[in-house]
């Protein structure tokens, strides 16, 4: 099992289903998908530098959305198109981020670009 942040509990994804996964795609999108679960996990320890404390993955979630920022920065880091693309590859490894009322609102509101 994959753990993001140093978090004792509920946010980890399968190894087998990323495994699973990466096994039906062709080559590059194996590397791709790779990269990107590599910078997510990179960016999730450099947000817990910056703010001193432990961060689980729906507290990056949230500091992601907030800050347009960070946003963009989250974007160069995992290698992606745009921040829509980043963030719904946030969701799809961590699926429990979408159960969260608070994660829904935060990336509609982001997702439409309203303040």
């Amino acid at each position: 099992m994959l753990q993001y942040v140093v978090n004792k509990a509920t946010y980890m994804f399968n190894e087998k289903v990323l495994d699973d996964f990466l096994s039906k795609n062709d080559p590059l999108k194996q590397i791709c998908t790779k990269e990107f679960i590599l910078g997510v996990f990179k960016f999730g320890s450099f947000l817990s530098i910056l703010h001193n404390k432990r961060l689980n993955p729906s507290a990056v979630f949230v500091l992601i959305l907030e800050n347009r920022e960070i946003r963009d920065l989250f974007v160069d880091v995992t290698h992606a198109e745009n921040a829509k693309e980043a963030l719904l590859g946030l969701l799809q490894l961590y699926p429990p981020l979408l159960k969260s009322k608070n994660t829904k609102r935060l990336f509609k509101k982001s997702i439409s670009g309203k303040k």
